[in-house]
């Protein structure tokens, strides 16, 4: 007899097969999949929660096979490293699952009535952008510079802090190869950004985003 796990794992394999619709709502990812066949229809779907038993490191997985089911709770990177492996695992459906594991939030999204939606400003979307290129790119020094939206600016200014130094390398570097980049720039200037403040030791330099475009020359 085949264990919970197994079963989980024979279905998300045989749904990857089947043409299949994915959806986001009420804290669960769902896979469902369909089959015509002549004598007998293959209907698999996959639902997949929170782990209420441990949140941090699992999933509660469903799976429906044909009116049989079998759920368990089955550690996060089994579940990312199936879905990789059965070719499932697009940019779209990772990001659902992202956002499960984190609340439905998702860097400035957030996913409200079956519809992704912006947490707040449009620059906050700026934001999310140099902090995902700052963890990926310098994360030797990640932990040493924040950067957020200014409040009572409604979105017009970025505040950076940093206790690198002006002269740091690395902090120029990200710099160079970061704040001042042609498409973060042109970003800046679509999500209505038009100052960027920069502060290190009690001292600061705001610069409009015109004035950056000297830098990135």
């Amino acid at each position: 007899m085949k264990s919970n796990l197994e079963f989980i794992i024979n279905a998300i394999v045989a749904v990857s097969k089947l043409n299949r619709s994915e959806g986001f709502s009420d804290g669960k990812v769902i896979i469902e999949g369909f089959k015509k066949g002549i004598f007998s229809n293959d209907e698999i779907k996959i639902i997949i929660q929170r782990s209420n038993n441990d949140p941090d490191k699992a999933a509660f997985v469903k799976a429906h096979v044909n009116g049989k089911s079998a759920s368990e709770d089955i550690l996060k990177q089994i579940i990312y490293d199936i879905l990789r492996r059965t070719e499932m695992l697009d940019n779209k459906l990772k990001m659902k699952l992202d956002m499960l594991f984190n609340d439905g939030e998702y860097g400035p999204f957030r996913f409200e009535g079956g519809e992704l939606k912006l947490k707040g400003s449009l620059a906050e979307f700026v934001v999310s952008g140099y902090l995902a290129h700052l963890n990926s790119s310098f994360p030797t020094i990640k932990d040493r510079i924040t950067i957020e939206v200014i409040k009572d600016t409604n979105g017009k200014e970025i505040g950076i802090t940093q206790d690198l130094g002006w002269d740091n390398s690395e902090w120029l570097s990200f710099f160079k190869n970061g704040i001042v980049l042609k498409k973060a720039l042109d970003n800046c200037k679509t999500c209505g950004v038009e100052k960027i403040v920069i502060i290190c030791n009690d001292e600061y330099a705001d610069f409009t985003i015109d004035d950056l475009r000297e830098y990135s020359e």
